[in-house]
């Protein structure tokens, strides 16, 4: 289990572009809110072991994330809650 705060990220705590974090091919439970994600391109590759996803409160519009999750076959809770995207999902 990791979670990463903003006041943890340097750059004034936003992070704009999905990043691995080295040595943690397996990780499985992953919790990024408030950081200011735009996308989360290539994160099967990055993290195919997740299982719980939290995206709570970035900046993620695109619909097209919702097809890159699709990709991670033992995911089983994602939260998109406060991003963008929610006003797309819900037009």
């Amino acid at each position: 289990f990791i979670e990463i705060k903003p006041e943890q990220l340097s750059r004034g705590g936003k992070l704009q572009q999905f990043e691995s974090i080295p040595g943690i091919f397996d990780l499985t439970h992953l919790e990024i809110g408030g950081i200011g994600l735009l996308t989360i391109d290539d994160i099967e590759n990055k993290y195919p072991q997740l299982r719980y996803l939290d995206l709570y409160s970035n900046k993620i519009f695109s619909v097209d994330a919702v097809d890159e999750l699709k990709k991670l076959k033992k995911l089983y809770s994602v939260n998109f809650a406060e991003n963008p995207i929610m006003i797309h999902l819900h037009l």
